[in-house]
Parts: structure tokens; sequence; C-alpha cells
């Protein structure tokens, strides 16, 4: 007996995804909808949805969410939250599961490397990849210098800005935000 597709299971499956089988149908609609994935947007391939009827779409909105839930291994949230390999890509979602784990950083002099940053009002998140202190510790005002990597749709990549630029560049990151250390 031949693999069916899990999507028509009266059709034979010719490609495999992540352990799932899929018929021909839905191999060329799963790969028509990698093509239309915002270039931003990393990784594509699982940055999709299957919509029933022989119809697959990109996901829409923004991948920062998708990008950072893969860096950080978190598949949290209902099957309308998440890509097909299972990882979150909204970013309330990543928001209230790392709520919910207790783990906020009240100080910013308690932020590390690999901490997650998410925006007030739960538009942007990232990573943190670097802090970079004053060069004069000494000064009355002195702050670290944050940097977040970041699936921009601005820069159209993955990108990495100073913290400061992501609050005041007008588009994502508005606010100041808060910071998450994943558990």
């Amino acid at each position: 007996m031949s693999t069916k597709c899990k999507e028509h299971p009266g059709r034979d499956a010719v490609f495999e995804y992540n352990g799932v089988h899929y018929c021909q149908q839905c191999k060329d609609g799963y790969q028509a909808a990698v093509r239309a994935v915002s270039r931003h947007v990393e990784p594509k391939d699982c940055f999709v949805v299957y919509a029933g009827h022989d119809i697959w779409h990109a996901i829409s909105g923004t991948g920062c969410a998708h990008w950072v839930s893969h860096q950080k291994n978190i598949q949290v949230g209902n099957a309308s939250t998440r890509c097909l390999r299972g990882f979150t890509f909204r970013v309330p979602t990543l928001a209230s599961h790392l709520r919910a784990q207790g783990t906020e950083i009240k100080e910013l002099k308690d932020v590390k490397v690999g901490d997650v940053w998410v925006a007030d009002g739960e538009g942007h998140c990232g990573i943190v990849l670097r802090i970079q202190p004053d060069p004069d510790p000494k000064h009355p005002n002195a702050q670290k210098t944050i940097v977040i990597q970041h699936d921009s749709s601005g820069q159209g990549k993955v990108a990495e800005n100073e913290l400061y630029w992501l609050i005041q560049s007008g588009g994502h990151g508005p606010g100041q935000g808060t910071f998450f250390r994943k558990s």
C-alpha cells in the first residue's frame, strides 16, 4: 500500500515535508506558496499554510516572531499561530508564552545576550545579539547600547540594529519594550 497525502487521503503522496506526506497538488501549491513568502522572512520554507481545497498560502504578517521562535525553539499556541514546522509566528503569542514563564527582565542592567526583546504594543521582537557599554562609564547618563538581531520587513532581511534605532525608527519597534529570558 502506498503512502497517502495528509490533506487528501485518496491521493498518493509524492512529497514529504517535516515527516508529513503530501500529494502532487499539495506539493505544487506548497512550492508556489513558499515562492510567495516575503523576501525578509526567514526561514521561508515553513512560513506557509494549507488553506484547504488544494490551496496553500504564504502566512500573512511579518516574520519577526517566526524567526525568534526558530532561534529559541518556541512551539506554542494553536495551529493558527504556528508555521508548518510548528514554530510560533505571532508576537502576542510569543510574548504571552514568555510572560507566562515568568522570565521578564525587570532591570536594563540585567539584560544579557540571548534575551528576547518584545516591543511595547507587541508589534515587533528580536534577540539581544550584543551589549556594548557606554564608552565613558563615569558619565552620569551612561547607558548600554543593546544590539538586537531581528527579522526586519523594513530592511528586507534578518538585521542587526541598536535598540534606540528600533525605538526611534518609526517602523517596527515603536516603544521601549520588554526583555525576556527563555528558560
